[in-house]
């Protein structure tokens, strides 16, 4: 050993054990350290033996050498004896970067081939390919933003390593071999000269093997979690009607199978319905597909996921009038007795005359168009042309004064102060009162 050694060094040196130096050396001198690069602050190398193999780190941390190997075994730490003993017997110089092949540089080989010196575009060309390759052997791995560096047009499809060898290379020359034939099973191109040191015999015979086991492989995986995998269901032919109640719009529906409908009344339900209809697997006619569609939008909207849609939220309220206008959903609109909602051509309208219990009073009323008074609230439906609603039948009718309110009473008491001004009269010619 060099009598220059460093002091930092013969302490690294003296961590090892008799046995693990004895095997170090054993290592260096045989030429198992088959690659080694670095600078003054850190070393890497690799040692192989046999069919064994171990990647080294020798970091200098403030005046130690600490060590590190992916083989945490006596073997590694053999193996990290051996790195620095091969340093040493280096004198210390040993190349930047991994890329020599054997004893010459990748740049030497190229000009050897092409017979003169690299012109700038070719040398940056090998220097970011250099690079690349440094990079690939502190990190051992590769992505997409590296290889667009190489070739603008390379997609970047993702930010997880990629594979694109059946083992790591050895050495840059490996390294370009397996980047020029994912090149050229990409159809992208790469500069004409490195073909002269491109190995394309070597590296198909490699990679065919390789992709075709993991071809098999692949085929393994699809067909096992295919046989793994529920049949599909049949499709179901389906029929959607909304049945009403004072309070909410109810979803109801009935396939081929069944002699009547079924409500939609918990989420599992409605989930199982969504699921399959996303699927393609449910058919049905214009009316039911309408309704169904719209429902959709409205249950989404409102966070309504049981089937059901509140008819005190004024915007489910307008849905049912669009609903009731769409000639498609006629008769596909219940009540509680699954009877269909009958729509009465002749409106509503509003009568205003003195009021009995109180003479201070006007009493305005809902009347049918034959003149009967509606005795009951009725439910409102909001919209261009308004719909008054009550149990059975749904009226068109006049737009009423607050836009908030969807349940309201069939009559209302105002003050006569109110109603005998301009403004009163015009909000009875409004209301279409006589």
């Amino acid at each position: 050993m060099s009598a220059n050694v460093d002091r930092a060094t013969l302490d690294f040196l003296n961590k090892f054990s008799e046995d693990e130096r004895n095997e170090g050396h054993r290592l260096q001198k045989e030429g198992a350290v088959s690659q080694i690069f670095g600078n003054h602050l850190i070393i890497q190398g690799k040692v192989e033996d046999s069919t064994w193999s171990c990647r080294t780190k020798i970091q200098l941390q403030g005046n130690e050498w600490v060590g590190t190997a992916d083989d945490k075994s006596e073997s590694g730490k053999a193996a990290l004896y051996a790195t620095m003993l091969e340093k040493i017997e280096r004198k210390g110089e040993i190349p930047e970067s991994p890329n020599q092949v054997g004893e010459k540089t990748l740049t030497e080989l190229l000009e050897e081939k092409v017979g003169r010196m690299l012109n700038g575009e070719e040398d940056e060309y090998l220097n970011k390919l250099e690079r690349r390759f440094r990079r690939f052997e502190i990190c051992r791995e590769i992505f997409d933003s590296d290889i667009v560096r190489l070739q603008p047009r390379w997609p970047i499809n993702g930010f997880e390593p990629l594979v694109l060898w059946p083992d790591a290379p050895n050495n840059i020359l490996e390294f370009w071999n397996y980047l020029s034939h994912a090149f050229r099973k990409g159809h992208f191109d790469y500069p004409s000269y490195m073909d002269l040191i491109t190995d394309r015999e070597w590296t198909e015979g490699k990679m065919r093997e390789w992709e075709r086991e993991r071809e098999v492989s692949e085929w393994k995986y699809q067909v096992e979690v295919y046989n793994k995998r529920p049949n599909e269901e049949p499709v179901e032919q389906l029929e959607f009607r909304l049945r009403l109640t004072n309070r909410e719009a109810r979803l109801m529906f009935k396939s081929d199978r069944d002699a009547t409908f079924n409500k939609v009344d918990n989420e599992e339900v409605f989930e199982r319905l969504k699921e399959r209809y996303a699927a393609g697997g449910l058919r049905m006619d214009a009316g039911s597909e309408i309704l169904w569609s719209k429902f959709l939008r409205a249950a989404s909207k409102e966070g309504a996921e049981d089937g059901g849609l509140r008819l005190d939220n004024i915007q489910n309220c307008r849905l049912l009038n669009r609903l009731f206008h769409q000639p498609e959903i006629q008769g596909r609109i219940v009540n509680l007795d699954e009877i269909p909602y009958s729509f009465v051509k002749a409106p509503l309208s509003w009568e205003c005359r003195p009021s009995l219990s109180d003479p201070e009073n006007y009493l305005l009323h809902l009347i049918t168009s034959e003149g009967v008074e509606v005795s009951h609230t009725m439910r409102l439906l909001p919209g261009d042309e308004t719909i008054y609603l009550s149990d059975e039948t749904a009226f068109p009718g006049p737009e009423f004064w607050n836009k908030n309110e969807t349940l309201i009473d069939p009559c209302y008491d105002i003050p006569k102060r109110v109603i005998e001004n301009e403004n009163g009269v015009a909000f009875l010619h409004r209301l279409g009162v006589k």
